[in-house]
């Protein structure tokens, strides 16, 4: 039974670290735990913040809910970094903005021209 509490302790030792990560982002407790459940959604989340980590962004408040919005309205992760290298770089700093860089690299999946996606989501305007 020892065995089974130490196992325990351990998962939700992971669970914590997983919560306190995705907190960064400024969604709600009760948002972060229901994403969670979803561990694709979490497994790229977690991505984002470490690519933001390796670059020394400070994740504030905009900046995590626009990767939050990025995860979960990109099905398809072919061109995500194109448009959270955006995010990180304070390029793409509204949600309309993301949804134009959403919409314009879905008619454009292959090899989206970046100055064309910056134009399009309104980078400098």
């Amino acid at each position: 039974s020892s065995g089974i509490n130490a196992e325990y302790g351990y998962f939700k030792q992971i669970n914590l670290r997983r919560m306190s990560s995705l907190a960064r982002l400024g969604l709600p407790e009760s948002k972060v735990a229901e994403t969670q459940k979803n561990t694709q959604l979490t497994g790229v989340l977690e991505g984002f913040l470490a690519s933001a980590d390796k670059r020394g962004v400070v994740v504030d408040g905009v900046t995590g809910k626009l990767m939050y919005g990025l995860g979960t309205k990109m099905k398809k992760q072919d061109n995500m970094g194109q448009i959270l290298d955006l995010i990180l770089e304070k390029k793409v700093t509204s949600d309309t903005q993301l949804t134009a860089a959403l919409e314009f690299v879905k008619a454009n999946p292959v090899n989206p021209d970046q100055s064309r996606l910056e134009e399009a989501c309104g980078v400098g305007v």
